[in-house]
């Protein structure tokens, strides 16, 4: 069954179908994985996954978060934050990516919850992914973090300047977000700041 997933119905009322066909025997599957699949399926398709949000496995709450029918639903996106908060739990979800979704779970529930939260709400979860960052996660986690802090640039933008400048602050303080930074320069400029990090940390004090 879950190799059908693969490819999606042809029609709204093979959708339909499906979904229901899949819908009724989720209850009876127990492999997180093959459930996993199902509910990201469900979701491509354009169909509501809220009630999935009651699972009582995070990781199937997760994936029912991430479908565009859930994109308004605000209990969707607290959700998504709050796994993201938890991130080395999310990394245990699964092993390997899941149909539907680019790269790791964490990265997709990272890549809907900028979509869909402001900077303020998503501060916790980008704090609590720092450890993780480096010059080789910049295009799936610090680099749209910073997107989203400063969308206007970091001259621009007005707002709560003090939460942007505590997610740089943390990222100055992570070597490897460093390392090779020719590899990472591009995210740095896109939001108007110095591709040296002893420039950005004098920006950061003459800030403050």
């Amino acid at each position: 069954m879950i190799s059908a997933l693969f490819e999606g119905p042809e029609s709204a009322d093979s959708v339909s179908e499906a979904t229901q066909l899949l819908r009724d025997g989720l209850d009876h599957i127990t492999e997180r994985r093959e459930r996993a699949v199902i509910v990201t399926a469900i979701g491509a398709w354009g169909q509501d996954t809220s009630d999935l949000l009651s699972d009582p496995d995070p990781a199937i709450q997760g994936c029912a978060a991430l479908a565009d029918a859930c994109a308004e639903n605000p209990r969707a996106t607290d959700e998504i934050l709050r796994a993201l908060r938890a991130r080395a739990t999310v990394d245990e979800w699964f092993s390997e990516p899941l149909p539907y979704t680019e790269g790791p779970a964490r990265h997709a529930l990272l890549a809907a919850a900028i979509e869909r939260a402001t900077f303020e709400e998503l501060l916790p979860a980008a704090l609590a992914m720092v450890p993780l960052c480096s010059n080789l996660t910049a295009a799936h986690d610090w680099g749209p973090l910073l997107g989203a802090a400063f969308p206007c640039g970091y001259a621009e933008c007005d707002g709560p300047t003090q939460l942007r400048h505590e997610y740089l602050s943390a990222l100055v303080e992570r070597d490897a977000v460093w390392r090779f930074g020719h590899l990472t320069a591009s995210w740095l400029r896109d939001v108007g700041l110095p591709t040296d990090r002893d420039a950005v940390k004098a920006l950061l004090r003459s800030a403050n």
